[in-house]
C-alpha cells in the first residue's frame, strides 16, 4: 500500500512540474493583455480629447480627462508587472509605453495618439491603480495631449 502512495505522489509531482511552464505562460499572456487594455484606455481618452475639444490659451484652463490605469500585481491568475513607463516621443518615433512582465525583457508599445508626458517619463512601479491626467494643449503650433500624475 505504501508503494502505491509513493508512486501516486511521484506521479502527481511530475504532472504538476510538467504543467507549471504552461501556467506561467498563461499568466504572462493574461497580464500582457491587461496592460495593453490599460494603454488602450489612455489612447481612447487622448483621442476623445483631440476629437471633441479645443485647446485653451494656457495649461491651467486646458480641457482634460482623467484615466485610472491598473498595474497588475503578481497573483495566481496574473504575472506581476515590474514597471510601466510612458515615454515622450523621440525625434523619429511616437510616444511609447515600455513595460516588463515578471522579470522578463521589456516590451515596447507605440502610442498612436499625440501623447506627451510632462516633465520626463512617467514611471508606474507599484501594482494597483494610478490616476493619470490628460490635458489638451497647443505646443509648437500642434495640438498635443500632455499626461501627468496629479499631485506628484
Amino acid at each position: 500500500m505504501t508503494v502505491r502512495a509513493v508512486i501516486a505522489a511521484v506521479l502527481a509531482a511530475a504532472i504538476v512540474a510538467a504543467a507549471l511552464p504552461a501556467i506561467d505562460t498563461g499568466r504572462e499572456r493574461a497580464t500582457d493583455q491587461q496592460v495593453r487594455g490599460e494603454l488602450d484606455a489612455v489612447e481612447r481618452a487622448a483621442a476623445a480629447l483631440l476629437a471633441t475639444e479645443e485647446t485653451a490659451r494656457n495649461r491651467a484652463n486646458a480641457p482634460q480627462r482623467s484615466v485610472t490605469v491598473t498595474v497588475p500585481g503578481r497573483s495566481w491568475r496574473r504575472a506581476g508587472v515590474d514597471h510601466l513607463t510612458l515615454r515622450a516621443p523621440d525625434d523619429d518615433s511616437a510616444a511609447r509605453a515600455i513595460y516588463a512582465v515578471d522579470g522578463r525583457a521589456p516590451r515596447t508599445r507605440p502610442l498612436t495618439a499625440a501623447v506627451r508626458p510632462v516633465d520626463g517619463p512617467i514611471e508606474l512601479r507599484e501594482s494597483g491603480e494610478h490616476r493619470l491626467r490628460l490635458r489638451l494643449v497647443r505646443e509648437d503650433g500642434e495640438r498635443a495631449v500632455l499626461v501627468d500624475r496629479p499631485g506628484r
